[in-house]
Formats: structure tokens, C-alpha cells, sequence
């Protein structure tokens, strides 16, 4: 699959790797929730953005909206707990983010969902994954690059 990624500037060159989660910024939402967010926690986005795009078997889905039935605007793959995620990067995210929210949460995030799309919102806009790393009922961690930017998101409510 062909895909024009406006790549980052500062950031394209190099392995994949993820920072340390030590300087997480948390915002403090209502009723207990909050938000965690960290720039920059991936490096090497580009390349693993490309994996993605090339080895992930996207699907397409509908949905019911009101009367009728339409397509879903991005492509998905969710992963079983036990399902082998397409890049070791991936397990890597993973990995990371259960020891840091370990204390926390108090059980390791189990499953991972990909979205894949393209932003039909402005000609030329570049296209954006989003990894969910779930199955707890009660928290999700999220990180996403649409170029430049690179972010490491995690919420429980």
C-alpha cells in the first residue's frame, strides 16, 4: 500500500525505540480520570509508520448509523491478549507501558487495536495509525503520530 506520509523533520532517521516514561505530564480530569501525555516517546516513527502500513491485514468495516447501514472511515485490526502484534516495536509499547502503569492500574494492558486513516479533511493531510493498547475495563493507553508529532497518551476513567 502507497502512502504519502509527511515525515518528521526532526525525527525520521534512526531505530525505533521508546523513551523513558518518567517525564509523563498528567492532566487531572473529573470523577477520578486523568490523561497522561508524553512528545516525543517514539523515535524512528517513520520506519515503524511503513511496517505498519505494509504488513498489518487491514480491514475495512460498516456499520449501523441511524437508517442504514455505511463504511467505516479507517481501516482496524484489533489483537487478542494472546495474538502475536505485527511488529516487535509493538510488544515493545506494550511491554513499557504495563510496568509503568503497573503500580496503578494493578494488571498489564492485554490486547492492541490499529486504526489506520487517511484525513479526508484537507488535500495532501497525512494519513494517521493509532495503536490502542486495551483490555482493561477501566484504562487505555494510546499513541499516535501524525506527522510530526509523536505522543504517548494513557486515560482511565
Amino acid at each position: 500500500m502507497s502512502t504519502p506520509l509527511q515525515g518528521s523533520l526532526l525525527d525520521g532517521f534512526g531505530d525505533t525505540e521508546f523513551g523513558s516514561l518518567r517525564d509523563i505530564r498528567r492532566a487531572t480530569l473529573d470523577r477520578g480520570a486523568w490523561v497522561d501525555l508524553l512528545p516525543g516517546w517514539l523515535s524512528g516513527a517513520d520506519a515503524l509508520f511503513d511496517r505498519l502500513i505494509e504488513c498489518v491485514p487491514w480491514k475495512a468495516e460498516r456499520r449501523p448509523m441511524y437508517d442504514r447501514v455505511v463504511a467505516v472511515p479507517r481501516l482496524l485490526k484489533f489483537y487478542e491478549e494472546h495474538e502475536p502484534l505485527p511488529d516487535p516495536a509493538l510488544a515493545d509499547a506494550r511491554t513499557a507501558l504495563s510496568e509503568h502503569y503497573q503500580h496503578e492500574l494493578g494488571e498489564p494492558f492485554r490486547t492492541a487495536g490499529l486504526c489506520y486513516q487517511m484525513s479526508a479533511s484537507a488535500p495532501g493531510s497525512s494519513p494517521v495509525v493509532k495503536a490502542d493498547v486495551g483490555g482493561l475495563p477501566r484504562a487505555r493507553a494510546c499513541f499516535r503520530w501524525d506527522a510530526p508529532a509523536v505522543r504517548c497518551i494513557a486515560a482511565t476513567h
